[in-house]
C-alpha cells in the first residue's frame, strides 16, 4: 500500500469521509484504472451524504468498468433515495442483468416499485427476493406491508405465519424446528389461518447446508423486533379477516416475547372484544391505556367493552 492510500484509508476509518472522498479522489486522478480507489471514493461520498456525487462517482466506475453490476445497484439505491425511481428502476435491471439471481438486487427493486406506488409488482419483487434467500426476512416484511396495503388480510395471515415459523427459531433458539422443519405438523400449526403458496413454502433447502445452529448471514441482524413486526402483521391479518380466535391465541404466543408491548397488547383487548370475553377486554384496555392515557381511541373501546359487560358504572 503507497502512503497516499494509507492515508486516504485512515481518514474512512477515523469517520473523516468528505476528506476521505478527496484523498480517494487525486489517487483515482493520477491513476484512472485504480479501481479501488474509484470504489472507495463513492464509499465515502456516500457516508459523507453526498448523494449526488456518490451517484456520479459510480456513474463513472460504470462507464470504467461496465460489468460492475454493484455499481449499478448502489447507483440505484442512490437514485432512490434521491427521489429518482425511474432513473433507479433503470439501474436495478441494468445490474439483475448481470447478476439475476441477486436477492438484495431483487429487494431493492421491489423498493423501487414500492415507492411507485405498484405494489403488485413490488411483492413480486420481494418474492423473487426471499426465493433466492429464504432468510432475507427485510424483503418478507416488505412483502406484508404490500399486502396490508393491498388489504388482502388473509393472504397476509398466511404469509406471516410461514414468516414466523422460518425466523422463530433464530429468537427462540430452538433450532431443531429451523425453516421447513417447522412444517404444518408443528406445535404452531394455525387453525383457521391457512398456509399459501408464497415464497417461503417453495424454499426446503434452505437450512439443509451446514449446521442446524448456524445462523444464516442475512439473518445476523434478526431480533425479537424483527419476530414481532411478523406477529403484528399476522394478528393484524387476522383481526381484518375477522378471525379472532386466531388473532388472540397468536397475540398471546407473541407477548411471551414482549408482555409490555403496548400494540399487541391493544390487539388482544380488539380480539377478546370480538370474541365477546369482554371482562378480559377491559382488563387489557386498562393495560393499555396506563402506557397512553390520552388516546381517545382506547378510550371509547376500554367504554365499548365496559357497556357490553353489563359494567356501565365503571365509565368514567
Amino acid at each position: 500500500m503507497d502512503a497516499d492510500s494509507g492515508r486516504a484509508k485512515t481518514l474512512l476509518s477515523e469517520g473523516k469521509y468528505s476528506e476521505a472522498a478527496e484523498a480517494f479522489r487525486q489517487i483515482a486522478e493520477k491513476n484512472p484504472k485504480h479501481k479501488e480507489a474509484w470504489d472507495n471514493m463513492a464509499f465515502a461520498l456516500v457516508c459523507a451524504g453526498d448523494v449526488g456525487a456518490a451517484a456520479a462517482c459510480y456513474s463513472e466506475i460504470i462507464r470504467r468498468y461496465p460489468k460492475d453490476h454493484d455499481a449499478m445497484y448502489h447507483r440505484a439505491v442512490l437514485e432512490l433515495k434521491a427521489g429518482f425511481p425511474a432513473e433507479a428502476l433503470d439501474s436495478i435491471n441494468k445490474a439483475l442483468i448481470l447478476s439475476p439471481g441477486n436477492a438484495e438486487y431483487l429487494y431493492t427493486k421491489g423498493c423501487i416499485f414500492y415507492e411507485m406506488k405498484k405494489l403488485n409488482d413490488a411483492i413480486a419483487c420481494f418474492d423473487d427476493a426471499v426465493r433466492a434467500d429464504p432468510y432475507h426476512y427485510i424483503a418478507a416484511d416488505h412483502i406484508c406491508l404490500c399486502l396490508f396495503s393491498l388489504g388482502s388480510f388473509s393472504e397476509l395471515a398466511a404469509f406471516c405465519l410461514q414468516c414466523i415459523r422460518m425466523y422463530e427459531p433464530f429468537v427462540s433458539g430452538d433450532f431443531e424446528r429451523l425453516g421447513p422443519a417447522a412444517d404444518a405438523s408443528g406445535d404452531q400449526a394455525a387453525g383457521n389461518v391457512s398456509e399459501g403458496s408464497g415464497s417461503m413454502s417453495g424454499s426446503g433447502s434452505a437450512s439443509g447446508s451446514g449446521s442446524s445452529s448456524e445462523i444464516p448471514e442475512s439473518l445476523k441482524g434478526f431480533g425479537p423486533e424483527n419476530l414481532l413486526s411478523f406477529y403484528n402483521y399476522l394478528s393484524l391479518g387476522c383481526l381484518r379477516s375477522g378471525d379472532y380466535e386466531d388473532a388472540s391465541r397468536f397475540l398471546k404466543t407473541a407477548l411471551t416475547f414482549d408482555a409490555d408491548n403496548t400494540t399487541l397488547t391493544y390487539y388482544l383487548a380488539m380480539a377478546q372484544t370480538g370474541l365477546g370475553k369482554y371482562d378480559e377486554a377491559v382488563s387489557l384496555f386498562r393495560k393499555v391505556l396506563a402506557s397512553a392515557p390520552d388516546s381517545p381511541g382506547y378510550c371509547r373501546n376500554l367504554a365499548y367493552a365496559l357497556s357490553q359487560a353489563g359494567r356501565k358504572e365503571d365509565i368514567d
